[in-house]
């Protein structure tokens, strides 16, 4: 699994995520936190797995909402601990800027520094 890991832009500087290119990058780093979450498993292990007609009970499945989960809790937690005594985060995240106003930038910030705890 070699790739440079260039994401294609669209002409606004966006990732299109439907580019086959950028899909098959997405595909490869999945493949490379799952190998290093799943020590003794194989990236051939991945790709059956992938292919496994029984998404309800797939082990990726379950990996990648685990991951979400702990993902939003962290989230979470760093908004209580960065923003006491305002009000808590709904449930879905989608639209917030207007509520909580500089949301967006906060949560960019957060994401950065999760990302970076994430590789060690």
């Amino acid at each position: 699994m070699t790739s440079t890991h260039t994401f294609k832009r669209d002409r606004r500087g966006g990732i299109n995520m439907s580019d086959p290119h950028n899909a098959k990058i997405l595909q490869e780093l999945e493949c490379k936190r799952w190998l290093r979450d799943h020590p003794g498993r194989t990236a051939v292990e991945y790709r059956k797995l992938l292919a496994e007609p029984n998404w309800e009970q797939n082990e990726i499945r379950m990996w990648r909402t685990a991951k979400a989960e702990a993902s939003d809790r962290a989230m979470r937690r760093a908004y209580r601990r960065d923003h006491p005594g305002e009000a808590p985060l709904p449930e879905h995240l989608c639209a917030l800027d207007h509520p909580y106003p500089g949301f967006k930038r906060w949560a960019a910030k957060a994401k950065r520094w999760l990302d970076r705890y994430d590789r060690h």
